[in-house]
Formats: C-alpha cells, structure tokens, sequence
C-alpha cells in the first residue's frame, strides 16, 4: 500500500512542480509578496514532507534550503532579486530528480553536486550555522546570538537528520549538544 502512495505522490509531483513555477513567475511580475511567499513556502513544505515520508530523501534534500530561500526572502524588506532564479534552480533539481526517481536511479550524486553549486549562490556570503540540541532553550539561545551577526541558522532537534543535513551542505560552525537523539552529539561530529 505505501508504494501505491509514493507513486501517487511521484505521478502528481510534475503538476504540483508546475503550479510551484506559476506561483514564481506571478511573485516576479509583482502583487502581494507576502501572501505569495506564503503560499510558495507551503506548496515546497508539503512537497518536503510528502518525499520524508515516502523515502524520497534527495526531493526532501533540495526542498530544505529551497524553504530556506523563501522564509529569508520573506523576512526581507524587499524581495531580494535574485529570489526567482535562484528559486527557479531548485525547481529544475527537483525536476531533475524526480525523472532520475522514475527511472529508477538509487545515486544521486550529480544531483547533490548540483544543489551543492546551487546551495552556494543561494546563500553566497552569508556565514551559515547548524544547531544540534534537543533543548529548545539552548536552541533559542545559540539561534539568537548568531543571527545577531546576520548569520543563516538552521535548527535541529534529531541528531540523524541534522547529520544527513551537515553532510550534504556547508555549514561554517556546527554547535551541538551532548545529549541527542539517537546518537550523541560526540558521535556526530567525531572525524
């Protein structure tokens, strides 16, 4: 039954890709940014949820900083410009993917190369921090003070996913807490 629901969910992918193109090129030609960030982050946050759950961790891989993009571009004053092609570039990987998924491609490392290139334009200054704890709290605190000093925070509870995500992206400074779920923070960033 779950393969029916992951292909169910990879056959509507290409329409839902599609309407997440239309909504880009809208937010291009102007109106109301905030209400289409909106709509954008949900249509890319469903997207990233759906592939977690049917064991499509490279869709998930690009949604996560596609997400990222959008909530920056939110926070800003005005829409940076080149929000769309840059946004337009994880559209095309997640494209890419899901035609490699449908041919039955289990190594996706072009694909990582790619988001990897694309991941460095998206954020090309900006100095990028990871943070590892299960404590909401130290989390705050540590995401509070780095983004004092403009740096791009991103925030995890699971020590799995936060490997899965350091791994696959560059991070500047990794803080991490000792006691995490399932493995301890020494494990984590052990070499």
């Amino acid at each position: 039954m779950n393969e029916r629901f992951r292909k169910a969910f990879l056959d509507e992918l290409p329409e839902r890709l599609e309407e997440i193109e239309r909504m880009l090129l809208a937010l291009e030609r102007g109106g109301s940014p905030h209400d289409a960030l909106a709509d954008l982050y949900r249509s890319v946050h469903s997207i990233k949820g759906s592939a977690a759950t049917f064991g499509q961790q490279i869709l998930a891989a690009i949604c996560h900083p596609f997400e990222e993009i959008i909530q920056d571009a939110d926070q800003a004053e005005t829409l940076p410009p080149s929000l769309v092609e840059v946004a337009l570039g994880y559209l095309e990987l997640l494209r890419h993917s899901v035609a490699e998924i449908k041919h039955g491609c289990e190594n996706f490392d072009g694909t990582e190369k790619k988001l990897a290139r694309l991941h460095e334009r998206a954020f090309q200054q900006r100095f990028s921090v990871a943070i590892v704890a299960n404590s909401r709290t130290l989390r705050q605190i540590c995401c509070e003070t780095a983004k004092a000093f403009d740096a791009r925070v991103v925030e995890f509870e699971d020590s799995l996913n936060a490997m899965h995500r350091i791994l696959g992206e560059p991070f500047h400074l990794v803080i991490v807490s000792s006691e995490l779920y399932p493995m301890r923070g020494e494990a984590l960033i052990a070499p």
